[in-house]
């Protein structure tokens, strides 16, 4: 009897954490060689490095926002209390 396989769950999995073809393989008890023709021909690997791209750049903007706005902050502050720099 052949299993079914949620290829998508395998390829979410993939793309958004940190397991090989392999590991991700033998926890759902599939062949290793199956997974990784079916996430070479799919590019998983170039989508994992486009997800984790995304993921730095929003980390990079909420850091640099939050600076901004510390800085906005400590401006309004001094503006407030009549601090110069």
């Amino acid at each position: 009897m052949a299993k079914d396989i949620d290829w998508s769950r395998l390829k979410v999995a993939y793309v958004t954490g940190r397991m090989s073809y392999k590991e991700l393989a033998r926890k759902h008890r599939l062949q290793a060689n199956a997974v990784s023709r079916r996430g070479k021909e799919e590019e998983w690997p170039r989508l994992r490095k486009e997800y984790r791209d995304k993921a730095a750049a929003k980390a990079i903007l909420r850091l640099t926002e939050g600076y901004y706005g510390e800085c906005m902050n400590i401006a309004a502050e001094d503006e407030v209390s009549g601090k110069t720099t």
